[in-house]
């Protein structure tokens, strides 16, 4: 990845987590780069531009 996104996790077409604003990793190497992992079980994942999920005004809801 080249530039920042936002990260949804879905499940059962509700969005269960949000990580905004995640940064390249450059100059490392595949084995090296951090995971991320969603908080339960999911169907979908949805990468977004930096900041859109804030302007969408999207957030997990709440169990």
């Amino acid at each position: 990845m080249y530039f920042p996104i936002d990260i949804l996790w879905i499940a059962d077409n509700k969005v269960v987590s949000v990580l905004k604003n995640v940064k390249p990793e450059l100059n490392v190497s595949d084995y090296f780069l951090k995971k991320y992992l969603s908080p339960k079980k999911i169907d979908t994942v949805i990468e977004l531009k930096a900041g859109r999920t804030k302007q969408l005004k999207l957030q997990a809801e709440l169990p």
